[in-house]
């Protein structure tokens, strides 16, 4: 049976009455025309197909914050790695079957990624409370 909402119906009756309005004459002469809609001037760029990606995405301003923070160079080189999911941690190096260990090797609990590693480790959250105490700053400390 299909789960039919009131979404889905009002979806469907506005695809209805769109089709419904379109006039299409096959007798009509006339060549048949391509028009790229991302651009202007209506014709195909490699830029314009690559922008499509980031079609509603959104972009962080911390990467560009993150270059303006005094910090070593490379403290801020590995942040950034970080950021982008590029530190080679057991789950980047399963992708491309290389040896690992695949447990996080703090806790032994969960497959190394990023997150697990900087974030949802049992023994990291400790260390970022303790970190948030020690500089009183509230914000540092993980959600439990």
């Amino acid at each position: 049976m299909t789960n039919l909402t009131a979404n889905l119906v009002e979806e469907y009756v506005r695809l209805w009455m769109l089709v419904d309005a379109f006039q299409f004459n096959p007798n009509e002469p006339g060549e048949d025309q391509i028009v790229w809609m991302r651009t202007a001037d209506g014709h195909y760029s490699a830029a314009s197909a690559y922008q499509i990606q980031f079609d509603g995405s959104f972009g962080s301003l911390l990467p560009k914050k993150l270059w303006q923070v005094w910090a070593p160079s490379r403290c801020k080189v590995f942040l950034w790695l970080m950021l982008q999911n590029r530190v080679w941690t057991t789950d980047r190096l399963q992708q491309r079957e290389w040896p690992n260990n695949y447990f996080c090797p703090l806790c032994y609990r969960n497959l190394e990624t990023v997150e697990h590693l900087f974030v949802e480790c049992p023994l990291v959250k400790r260390l970022w409370t303790r970190v948030a105490n020690w500089v009183h700053e509230r914000n540092l400390q993980p959600e439990v």
